[in-house]
């Protein structure tokens, strides 16, 4: 089952967490989330920018995480 009603909250209580964490302004491309079989995530173009700043590379760049 995807959660696709929740997953606007979900995404962003994700980015929130990680924004909080790491002191860095985090973008999201796709987030997916779902309870069953087993709860799970999948998210793709994960990328932190240390401070927010775009005038430099990103801090990490993530392609997909799962």
């Amino acid at each position: 089952m995807l959660i696709r009603a929740r997953a606007p909250l979900t995404r962003q209580w994700v980015i929130s967490a990680l924004e909080d964490r790491y002191r860095s302004k985090v973008e999201v491309k796709n987030f997916q989330a779902v309870l069953f079989p087993r709860p799970s995530a999948v998210v793709e173009g994960l990328v932190f920018r240390q401070n927010g700043r775009t005038d430099v590379p990103p801090f990490i760049t993530i392609r997909k995480l799962t």
